[in-house]
């Protein structure tokens, strides 16, 4: 456990793995290594790589997130966990005929936490490394679960609410064909606009409008309850240059329990992981030129790393406010 704060604290301080543990151990009063339990010899780079290289990732994300999804829990009470699962390359933890660690995330939205972390097996995608991840959050709460196209399953959607007693918001294209034909056939040009969302920043305006149908039973996937269409509009500021993207999606909730300034508000926050975990990563913690490869390296440094951004998120005032029109 001593090392482990220790890897913890190294990296939150921008060490990056074994060597820059065994630094930040080198450097740290006397008093700090106590607290964490260090009282003799200073662990070295050699000692931080034996311990680590023999650590189970599965185990180790499990006690992480289960800390982390208490902490959710205990700030939302009885309500609706908005959770976005989303994967994410190491880059840099590719070598010379392998492939680079592939691992997909549970990211609560409101509270910008990760509750688990999976690898995608060699030779196969994300989607069985979803339905893995979801098995494996508790059955205490209901989520509230937003994914990309990719995941756009009908045996995710059972899963999700079949099983889990939760619910879905589902982005659909042309991986789901037929589902899709039908949806863009609904008369969206009578539907009226149900929520409109600005943002600006980084040299861009962005508009979002939201319309919304209720599911009918021949949209043909499983537990819809509502269709939405999400028209972007984007200006580049300095070039006047602007672009029309629509997005379409199904929420398994009903209308009385998902109003349209709440999936509004669940959809850029789904969107908004990039900013929100990616970008940390690779810039922050430099992710991509991190180079461990050997062992379970690449996974638990990525815990790690999980943990030192959940340890100060989770002690920071939260700024991400409650969707209005939610049942959170």
């Amino acid at each position: 456990m001593a090392l482990l704060a220790i890897a913890v604290l190294a990296t939150a301080a921008g060490m990056r793995g074994y060597a820059g543990f065994a630094t930040w151990a080198a450097t740290a009063s006397d008093d700090v290594l106590a607290q964490v339990g260090v009282r003799f010899r200073r662990p070295s780079e050699k000692t931080f790589r034996a311990v680590l290289f023999r650590l189970d990732p599965a185990d180790l994300n499990a006690r992480m997130g289960s800390y982390f999804t208490a902490h959710v829990a205990s700030s939302d009470p009885g309500g609706l966990v908005p959770i976005a699962l989303d994967g994410k390359m190491l880059r840099g933890a590719l070598r010379a005929k392998a492939t680079a660690t592939h691992l997909v995330s549970v990211f609560a939205h409101r509270a910008r936490l990760v509750l688990g972390q999976l690898a995608v097996a060699e030779k196969s995608n994300e989607i069985p490394c979803v339905r893995a991840l979801l098995t494996l959050l508790p059955d205490n709460l209901r989520w509230l679960v937003t994914v990309d196209a990719m995941h756009t399953q009908v045996v995710t959607a059972k899963l999700i609410c079949a099983t889990l007693k939760s619910h879905y918001l589902m982005i659909v294209k042309s991986n789901q064909a037929k589902i899709l034909a039908r949806i863009t056939a609904l008369p969206w040009a009578e539907v009226p606009a149900a929520a409109t969302d600005d943002s600006r920043g980084h040299g861009r305006v962005e508009t979002r409008t939201l319309q919304i149908i209720t599911a009918a039973r021949g949209i043909g996937f499983p537990y819809a309850k509502q269709i939405i269409r999400i028209t972007r509009e984007r200006l580049i500021t300095a070039t006047d240059q602007r672009s029309v993207e629509v997005v379409y999606a199904i929420c398994s909730l009903p209308f009385e329990h998902a109003r349209p300034t709440a999936i509004m508000t669940w959809m850029r926050q789904h969107w908004g992981i990039e900013n929100s975990l990616h970008w940390i990563h690779d810039v922050t913690f430099d992710e991509d030129r991190q180079r461990a490869h050997t062992g379970n390296g690449a996974q638990v440094l990525a815990t790690l790393r999980n943990t030192a951004i959940n340890l100060h998120r989770s002690t920071a005032p939260t700024t991400s406010p409650t969707p209005a029109g939610s049942p959170l």
